[in-house]
């Protein structure tokens, strides 16, 4: 049955449908590289942030072999559910969880990198 939505107008519910595999939950998180400098006394003087940085994980049930099914190390994520700005997804680490009281599902983690675009 699909949720039906009460009050505010412009929340969202749910995740957008993918191939392969239901689409649990996902986290983006967005940060930077920096780097500092001390005096001579430690304290803090200057310092330069730079390298956007956008990490995405989550965890998916799997029904396919392609989508989310195909996710492997080192491979590129289309998600239906995300979409960078600019560039690519690569997926970094996938971890399959077994279970006996429930279905087996994957988490991933995955950085987007916004200069690269194959």
């Amino acid at each position: 049955m699909a949720a039906t939505i009460h009050g505010t107008s412009g929340l969202t519910f749910g995740n957008t449908a993918e191939t392969g595999g239901y689409l649990q939950n996902f986290d983006v998180r967005n940060g930077i590289e920096k780097t500092e400098v001390r005096n001579e006394q430690g304290e803090f003087i200057g310092v330069a942030q730079y390298n956007r940085t956008e990490e995405i994980s989550g965890e998916f049930v799997l029904y396919g072999s392609t989508g989310l099914g195909a996710a492997a190390p080192a491979a590129a994520l289309t998600l239906a559910s995300y979409t960078p700005a600019a560039g690519i997804i690569l997926v970094e680490e996938l971890s399959t969880k077994h279970t006996n009281t429930g279905f087996k599902s994957t988490s991933f983690k995955a950085f987007v990198y916004p200069l690269i675009t194959s």
